[in-house]
């Protein structure tokens, strides 16, 4: 079993779920935001922006993220696919040299 084989699961573009869902709870609270006094409004509207800029990012590392962990499963397949071939190659070798020199 593969130490990556729990995110496996992942859907083909969680981020987009993920937007879905931060823009409804943004939504929601900008509307909570327009019912507070004019004066509490413009301190509370900059740190949603901030909100909302922070989680645009966490979510583009962890695209980011999934997509090297892609890659390295790729890169492990291969390597260990290489390695067993090599294995394959040297026990042959291995044999002709002892066929060939009756050790």
């Amino acid at each position: 079993m593969s130490i990556f084989s729990d995110y496996s699961t992942l859907s083909a573009d969680p981020a987009s779920q993920d937007t879905d869902i931060n823009a409804e709870g943004l939504g929601k609270l900008r509307q909570l935001i327009g019912a507070l006094p004019e004066e509490w409004r413009p301190d509370f509207l900059e740190a949603i922006k901030g909100v909302a800029e922070e989680s645009r990012q966490c979510q583009e590392i962890f695209l980011c993220l999934k997509e090297s962990l892609e890659q390295l499963r790729f890169d492990m397949k291969y390597l260990l696919f290489d390695l067993e071939a090599t294995r394959r190659e040297r026990d042959d070798y291995r044999r002709r040299l002892e066929d060939a020199y009756d050790f």
